[in-house]
């Protein structure tokens, strides 16, 4: 970025009208009074050498110091874009530890889409007789009925039942494909 006090009229500047225009030379006509002054300078390469008018960040270092000032904007270019490069590691990174307590689990593909949809709740090992009741869709008194007669089994820790996931998995196979 120029400063102030190296613009002087006369001289030749490289002008940018946007960032989507090439670099032009422009002979500076009035550097205005202060810094965030209009300056007014002529497109010498164009015919007729029209004028411009336009704020200080448009012209962009003295023409004779264009290669510097064009070597700058690379170097800044590249260290932008390994700082990406470096952004987007890090977010590969923590994407990949996410996984990491994962390994060794059987993992199903149900597992791999929770995770995928934000949920990471480790699947239960196993549950009360309602919430059992409730993952099969059913009555807590209906699940004791199959209780009661030993088609499903329990455990017990102290006097509260519980109902292993593996169990209750395969009791829901062994029911029968047809209504009786």
């Amino acid at each position: 970025m120029p400063r102030h006090s190296e613009m002087e009229n006369g001289q030749i500047w490289a002008y940018r009208e946007s960032p989507s225009k090439p670099l032009q030379r422009v002979r500076i006509l009035d550097k205005g009074t202060h810094y965030d002054a209009y300056i007014r300078g002529e497109l010498i390469d164009l015919p007729g050498r029209p004028q411009t008018y336009a704020r200080r960040p448009k012209y962009r270092c003295q023409w004779d110091r264009l290669e510097e000032y064009l070597e700058r904007q690379k170097e800044l270019a590249e260290r932008i874009e390994a700082e990406r490069a470096e952004e987007q590691l890090r977010r590969d990174e923590e994407e990949a530890a996410k996984w990491d307590g994962f390994k060794g689990l059987n993992v199903t593909v149900p597992d791999l889409i929770a995770v995928a949809m934000g949920n990471t709740s480790v699947p239960r090992i196993a549950y009360s007789i309602e919430a059992a009741a409730d993952e099969c869709g059913m009555s807590p008194s209906m699940l004791k009925v199959f209780i009661n007669n030993g088609a499903l089994k329990v455990h017990y820790a102290n006097s509260k039942t519980i109902i292993l996931a593996d169990d209750l998995k395969e009791w829901i196979e062994r029911l029968p494909t047809e209504r009786i």
